[in-house]
């Protein structure tokens, strides 16, 4: 089998190539990946224990704030004893009648309104 002087030649300057950019620029450029990796993944890292830490305080917020609703529930009761809620008389609109001067104080005064918004 016969090889021509350009395969060989191809061939050495392939490997020098290689050789070369595997040395000198892959090198630099992995390390660079990696290092960057290694910062997402601490950032991530991060993150996931400020995500964690903020759902306790959660879990904790809402923790107090049943306890405070279960111990104003058990206070509602004293509350009540010792100050006794009055009754009111709720007014029953049946029970007034306007007089024939009342309405004619009223339709006065809104005859002079519906004037004074008419200029």
């Amino acid at each position: 089998m016969f090889l021509n002087g350009t395969i060989l030649a191809q061939a050495i300057n392939f490997l020098f190539a290689y050789f070369l950019l595997s040395r000198f620029l892959l090198k630099f450029a992995v390390d660079v990946v990696q290092k960057e990796k290694k910062y997402l993944n601490s950032l991530y890292s991060k993150l996931k224990n400020n995500q964690n830490k903020i759902a306790q305080y959660e879990e904790n917020k809402n923790e107090a704030w049943i306890e405070c609703k279960k111990s104003a529930l058990k206070l509602k009761p004293k509350i009540e004893e010792k100050i006794p809620q009055p009754e009111i008389a709720q007014p029953s609109i049946v029970e007034f009648e306007p007089t024939k001067q009342i309405k004619k104080d009223l339709s006065g005064k809104l005859k002079q309104i519906i004037l004074k918004r008419i200029d």
